[in-house]
């Protein structure tokens, strides 16, 4: 957008720069007289001319007069710049080519006026159908409307246009009255107009040499939406055919806009029909109050549960349809939603058409206005009445279950307690009795005798340690203890039934571990010895059992160590694996039962490292042998040293 300011003193020009330095696309030229100013305006395009009012011998009344006088083809806007607001040019200025006026205290009206002048002047997109006989008028018109922005088709008869218009989509058409061939100007504008698609609503410009009243009369009621008198003005046509265009292109965005918001009103409309469906057929009773506790609405639940009709509830109070308890109750949750200005969940019972009464779960959710202020509670009551009395007969039958397993749980300690006792005489006596002169069939006997006994309280102790285990009186005792000796110890512990079978017990130290540590040594103890115990039991004869143990984490206060048992006995199968630590599950499934065992050995094994917060877990593969490892965190000794 180029301006040209002419001001003798400057002033006005400093000032315009200065306000309009961060504009994009806006160029200023100044000059200081009207003669100068006078030949820049023949030789140069402007899109807008600001003349100081007082210009020495002279005013800017005067320049735009001039002017007007001199270039009678240049229509660009004057602006006339003042000091202050002065009745003296009011009349004056009205009557001269001043198209707009501003003083000292107008600066940013000034500028806003500029931008909008701006956009106006800017280049505008859109099609136009120009109809024109004379080819050097056409030529010209065309290439005016395309330097502005325009795609233009261009025409020498009215026939050649009209087909072209029912092919296209136009933005205007711009046409001559008198045309050569058989329709006229006139002609086109009817055919037009008497389209029966929205077609025949295209802005219409007609160019013609006669303007008088009459004729634009005629104009007008043919469907002319504007005229332009030749000859051609070129900013007065580019004007009015923008204006004429951009009416259009409103208009059209107007209409998309209205049928955009009619289709958003449609969907709200069947979203709405959707919801109270929806709403209707919830099996939970669902309402809405007013902040004034009257009801809004509900829905069928609501009636059915409580055998009322619409009638009897919308706009009733909830104190009107439930007993004064259920009232209460109800009036206090809304109270504290109101309040808290967040939804609340609780329980109530409501009665039913039948006379029982229900219990529900109701929950209740604020809804705000545009001024964040609560004008409605949603509710929503599900019926929970089976389910608590469901919950009910479960913890009944939880209570009985745990009463009997308690009572089973002190029969067998119990029972094994009472059969320990004489276990342990039994074992004492044959003990004495191999001390004796026997013959060798008698020491065979009473060896027989005394590992059958020493079996049978096995089977005893383990019976005693898993009742503690499900009765939770189980002891834990936190002690320092030397990892490595009891791992010498362990292994000592189980050497005669190794040297039974030939069997080399084998320790392994993976990476440095602590010597020392605090943890349960007894429950640990007990843990491996049942591994090594049962790898020794499954293992062939001639060949070893490995024990082996490594450092998995370190952090500054705990260790996490985890142990191996590894050997190359029978293995187990997949299918045993799932239960290996389940109870009474013996990985020997033969009909002999040559290894013995009642199965609780791995359980006992399993429930402890859960209390001693660690994991166990067995790698196996039939045939080949089996490793089951074992991982406990333990507390460090800060004294202690790694072992080796």
């Amino acid at each position: 957008m180029n301006i040209l300011v002419l001001d003798t003193s400057r002033l006005y020009y400093r000032m315009m720069t200065q306000l309009l330095e961060d504009k994009q696309d806006i160029h200023l030229t100044h000059r200081s007289n009207t003669v100068e100013a006078i030949e820049q305006v023949s030789t140069n395009k402007y899109s807008l001319i600001c003349t100081a009012l007082h210009l020495g011998n002279t005013t800017g009344i005067d320049f735009a007069d001039e002017v007007q006088r001199k270039l009678k083809s240049i229509c660009t806007p004057i602006i006339l710049l003042t000091p202050e607001h002065s009745s003296e040019f009011e009349q004056p200025y009205a009557k001269s080519n001043i198209s707009a006026s501003f003083n000292n205290n107008e600066l940013d009206s000034l500028v806003n006026f500029i931008l909008r002048l701006q956009v106006k002047q800017s280049k505008f997109y859109g099609r136009v159908l120009y109809v024109e006989d004379l080819k050097s008028q056409r030529l010209l018109i065309s290439a005016i409307f395309e330097s502005r922005g325009l795609e233009v088709d261009a025409f020498e008869t009215a026939e050649g246009a009209l087909e072209s218009f029912h092919r296209q989509n136009y933005d205007i058409v711009v046409t001559d009255l008198f045309l050569t061939g058989q329709l006229s100007g006139l002609d086109l504008i009817r055919r037009i107009r008497g389209s029966s698609t929205d077609k025949g609503n295209v802005p219409i410009l007609a160019l013609t040499g006669y303007d008088d009243i009459s004729r634009r009369k005629q104009l007008f009621n043919i469907g002319v939406s504007d005229y332009v008198p030749k000859p051609v003005n070129e900013e007065e046509l580019v004007a009015r055919v923008k204006n004429l265009v951009s009416s259009k292109q409103s208009m059209y965005e107007l209409e998309r806009k209205r049928k955009h918001i009619k289709g958003l009103n449609d969907k709200l409309q069947n979203n709405q029909q959707q919801l109270e469906a929806i709403i209707d057929h919830l099996p939970e009773i669902f309402y809405t109050k007013s902040a004034q506790g009257t009801i809004i609405r509900v829905n069928k639940q609501f009636k059915k549960s409580l055998n009322l009709g619409s009638e009897q509830i919308i706009n009733q109070l909830i104190e009107d349809i439930l007993p004064p308890a259920c009232a209460e109750l109800s009036d206090d949750a809304d109270k504290k939603v109101l309040k808290d200005k967040k939804p609340i969940t609780y329980e109530e019972n409501l009665p039913h058409r039948d006379g029982s009464d229900h219990q529900y779960l109701t929950t209740k959710v604020p809804l705000f206005d545009d001024e964040e202020k609560c004008n409605i509670i949603l509710c929503l009551s599900h019926d929970i009445t089976r389910s608590k009395r469901l919950q009910a007969e479960l913890l009944l039958a939880k209570n009985r279950a745990e009463k009997g397993n308690q009572a089973r749980s002190e029969f067998l300690s119990n029972i094994s307690y009472e059969i320990l006792n004489p276990m342990n005489a039994v074992i004492g006596m044959l003990q004495l009795a191999q001390e004796t002169n026997l013959d060798v069939r008698q020491q065979n006997y009473l060896y027989k005798a005394k590992s059958s006994a020493q079996k049978l309280l096995h089977m005893l102790n383990d019976l005693i340690e898993y009742s503690k285990i499900e009765s939770g009186k189980l002891e834990f005792v936190t002690v320092k203890f030397n990892l490595i000796e009891v791992l010498h110890q362990i292994s000592d512990s189980v050497e005669r039934e190794a040297l039974q079978k030939n069997i080399d017990i084998r320790i392994k130290l993976e990476n440095p571990i602590p010597r020392t540590v605090f943890g349960d040594q007894y429950r640990i103890t007990q843990i491996l010895y049942q591994l090594i115990s049962n790898a020794i039991k499954f293992s062939h004869t001639d060949s070893a059992v490995y024990l082996s143990s490594k450092l998995l984490q370190e952090s500054k206060d705990t260790v996490l160590l985890q142990f191996t048992v590894q050997d190359n006995g029978i293995g187990i199968s997949k299918s045993k694996m799932e239960t290996l630590f389940s109870r009474f599950e013996n990985t020997d499934t033969t009909n002999t039962k040559q290894r013995g065992g009642i199965g609780l050995g791995l359980a006992i094994a399993y429930e402890l490292t859960q209390l001693l917060e660690g994991r166990i877990w067995a790698e196996s593969e039939e045939g080949k042998g089996s490793s089951f490892h074992l991982a406990v965190p333990l507390r460090k000794n800060r004294e202690s040293e790694h072992g080796d």
